[in-house]
């Protein structure tokens, strides 16, 4: 399956079907710091989703989730570095800092060319599930997360009647691992675990 001079294509093939180790080999033969980042993320949240509260070689994971947001600071990519937050506070459990979920939000809050809201979202999921809600930062957050649910939903209804609406699926569409194919057409690769199986298949 290994893609003869093409490095980058060779990764993305090998992660579509599942092949990780192969995948994140090819991607650092790339010698391309955003190629790299990305499979480690893809890889670290297949591995959680398939191990699901139960994981193994956590301090594996960490690392690799370090790396990739030491790579997402220099790409950079502020979208990869609030996931890579993310699942490091996940895979950290009732133990994580919080200040991993607040630099999480701060990356999303500013992606271009608008904010990232589903990935917003998430942080307020997480803050729900595991902060104090009586802290006034963190019920600012969850109220905040809430807020853009709503908007996200209303975008969803009407597309066209809110100012970058486009822009603002695609980037939805994008954190959760829905793939545009046309503009009524969506695919997901379900072996990289996307977000957006959690959602449908929870």
């Amino acid at each position: 399956m290994f893609v003869v001079g093409q490095p980058e294509r060779a990764a993305s093939l090998l992660l579509k079907y599942g092949k990780l180790d192969e995948a994140l080999q090819a991607a650092r033969g790339t010698q391309d710091e955003a190629v790299i980042a990305h499979h480690l993320l893809a890889t670290c949240r297949v591995l959680v989703a398939k191990q699901h509260n139960h994981v193994d070689n956590k301090e594996h994971l960490l690392e690799m989730v370090k790396e990739a947001i030491q790579l997402f600071q220099t790409c950079p990519n502020s979208d990869g570095y609030g996931a890579a937050r993310l699942i490091q506070a996940k895979l950290m459990g009732e133990s994580a800092n919080i200040e991993y979920v607040r630099q999480a939000w701060k990356a999303f809050n500013g992606s271009s060319p608008v904010r990232n809201e589903a990935g917003l979202i998430d942080c307020a999921d997480w803050l729900v599930a595991h902060g104090n809600l009586e802290t006034p930062i963190v019920l600012h957050h969850v109220l905040e997360g809430i807020g853009y649910g709503f908007s996200l939903c209303h975008v969803l209804l009407e597309p066209n009647s809110a100012t970058a609406g486009v822009e603002r699926l695609s980037k939805m569409d994008q954190y959760l691992g829905l793939i545009s194919l046309s503009t009524n057409t969506l695919a997901v690769h379900p072996w990289e675990k996307p977000l957006c199986l959690q959602v449908m298949l929870p």
